[in-house]
């Protein structure tokens, strides 16, 4: 069970990272 959450650890946080960018851009254009 240790062995799936340490690889499930370094791929949940490019796509969180991933996500903040696209979000902040779609606020960016909602401002606007």
């Amino acid at each position: 069970m240790t062995d799936q959450q340490v690889p499930a650890t370094p791929v949940e946080t490019p796509a969180v990272e991933a996500n903040v960018p696209k979000q902040t851009e779609a606020k960016t254009e909602d401002t606007k």
